[in-house]
Protein backbone atom coordinates (compact mmCIF):
# COMPACT_ATOMS: atom_id res chain seq x y z
CA UNK A 1 0.00 0.00 0.00
CA UNK A 2 3.05 2.21 0.69
CA UNK A 3 5.02 1.71 -2.00
CA UNK A 4 1.59 2.00 -4.32
CA UNK A 5 1.27 5.78 -2.59
CA UNK A 6 4.74 6.45 -2.42
CA UNK A 7 5.02 8.01 -6.44
CA UNK A 8 1.61 9.15 -6.12
CA UNK A 9 2.69 11.76 -3.47
CA UNK A 10 5.67 12.59 -4.95
CA UNK A 11 4.13 13.15 -8.66
CA UNK A 12 1.13 15.47 -6.63
CA UNK A 13 -0.96 17.22 -8.70
CA UNK A 14 0.99 17.80 -12.09
CA UNK A 15 -0.28 14.69 -13.25
CA UNK A 16 -3.82 16.21 -13.14
CA UNK A 17 -2.89 19.62 -14.64
CA UNK A 18 -3.66 19.49 -18.21
CA UNK A 19 -2.63 22.81 -19.08
CA UNK A 20 0.94 23.99 -19.13
CA UNK A 21 2.94 27.80 -18.28
CA UNK A 22 4.75 28.50 -21.24
CA UNK A 23 7.96 31.27 -19.59
CA UNK A 24 8.95 33.22 -22.15
CA UNK A 25 12.23 34.88 -21.29
CA UNK A 26 13.07 37.77 -23.40
CA UNK A 27 16.49 40.09 -23.35
CA UNK A 28 16.33 43.87 -23.90
CA UNK A 29 19.21 45.73 -24.17
CA UNK A 30 18.94 48.81 -21.25
CA UNK A 31 19.94 52.56 -21.89
CA UNK A 32 22.61 54.28 -19.17
CA UNK A 33 21.60 56.41 -17.37
CA UNK A 34 22.92 59.41 -17.71
CA UNK A 35 25.08 60.52 -14.80
CA UNK A 36 24.25 63.91 -12.75
CA UNK A 37 27.64 64.49 -11.37
CA UNK A 38 27.73 68.64 -11.44
CA UNK A 39 30.69 70.00 -11.85
CA UNK A 40 32.91 70.51 -8.77
CA UNK A 41 33.22 74.47 -7.58
CA UNK A 42 36.43 75.84 -7.81
CA UNK A 43 38.53 75.28 -4.64
CA UNK A 44 38.85 79.12 -3.19
CA UNK A 45 41.57 79.55 -0.53
CA UNK A 46 43.43 82.45 0.76
CA UNK A 47 47.07 82.52 0.42
CA UNK A 48 48.95 82.91 3.77
CA UNK A 49 50.96 85.67 4.64
CA UNK A 50 54.60 84.40 4.94
CA UNK A 51 57.36 85.97 7.19
CA UNK A 52 60.69 85.10 6.77
CA UNK A 53 62.50 84.92 10.26
CA UNK A 54 66.26 85.22 10.46
CA UNK A 55 68.75 85.69 13.00
CA UNK A 56 69.26 88.96 11.10
CA UNK A 57 65.62 90.45 11.30
CA UNK A 58 63.95 88.67 14.50
CA UNK A 59 64.19 91.82 16.75
CA UNK A 60 62.02 93.53 14.01
CA UNK A 61 59.70 90.98 13.61
CA UNK A 62 59.25 90.54 16.79
CA UNK A 63 58.42 94.13 17.58
CA UNK A 64 55.76 94.52 14.38
CA UNK A 65 54.25 91.16 15.63
CA UNK A 66 53.26 92.82 18.88
CA UNK A 67 52.49 96.36 17.29
CA UNK A 68 50.13 94.41 15.24
CA UNK A 69 48.69 93.08 18.18
CA UNK A 70 49.17 89.10 16.80
CA UNK A 71 50.28 85.98 18.82
CA UNK A 72 54.02 86.08 18.59
CA UNK A 73 53.94 82.27 17.41
CA UNK A 74 56.81 81.33 15.27
CA UNK A 75 56.03 77.89 13.10
CA UNK A 76 59.37 77.24 11.56
CA UNK A 77 60.32 74.74 8.97
CA UNK A 78 64.00 74.07 7.17
CA UNK A 79 65.12 74.78 3.94
CA UNK A 80 64.26 71.09 3.53
CA UNK A 81 61.48 71.01 5.56
CA UNK A 82 59.81 73.56 2.95
CA UNK A 83 61.27 71.77 -0.17
CA UNK A 84 59.34 68.73 1.34
CA UNK A 85 56.17 70.85 1.88
CA UNK A 86 56.42 72.01 -1.63
CA UNK A 87 56.64 68.43 -3.00
CA UNK A 88 54.11 67.28 -0.97
CA UNK A 89 51.47 69.84 -2.04
CA UNK A 90 53.02 68.73 -6.00
CA UNK A 91 52.15 64.93 -5.05
CA UNK A 92 48.69 66.58 -3.83
CA UNK A 93 47.86 68.35 -7.34
CA UNK A 94 48.90 65.09 -9.03
CA UNK A 95 46.64 62.86 -7.27
CA UNK A 96 43.82 65.43 -8.00
CA UNK A 97 44.73 65.71 -11.37
CA UNK A 98 44.33 61.92 -11.33
CA UNK A 99 41.40 61.40 -9.73
CA UNK A 100 39.57 64.00 -12.35
CA UNK A 101 40.75 62.00 -15.15
CA UNK A 102 39.17 59.15 -13.42
CA UNK A 103 35.78 60.80 -13.19
CA UNK A 104 35.73 62.35 -17.06
CA UNK A 105 36.67 58.53 -18.13
CA UNK A 106 33.40 57.58 -16.17
CA UNK A 107 31.49 60.16 -17.31
CA UNK A 108 32.25 59.86 -21.01
CA UNK A 109 31.88 56.09 -20.68
CA UNK A 110 28.18 56.69 -19.50
CA UNK A 111 27.49 59.66 -21.57
CA UNK A 112 29.20 58.86 -24.89
CA UNK A 113 29.09 61.81 -27.31
CA UNK A 114 25.94 60.81 -29.73
CA UNK A 115 27.38 62.17 -33.42
CA UNK A 116 24.68 63.69 -33.97
CA UNK A 117 25.70 65.69 -31.28
CA UNK A 118 29.14 66.11 -33.40
CA UNK A 119 27.43 67.75 -36.50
Amino acid sequence: MILCALPLVLSACSNFSTQRDIIEVAAQPVERVPLSLPDPSPLIIDDPKWIIVTPDNIDSVWQQLGKDRKDIVVFGLTDDGYEQLSLDFAEMRNHIAQQRQIILQYKQYYEPIVNSELD
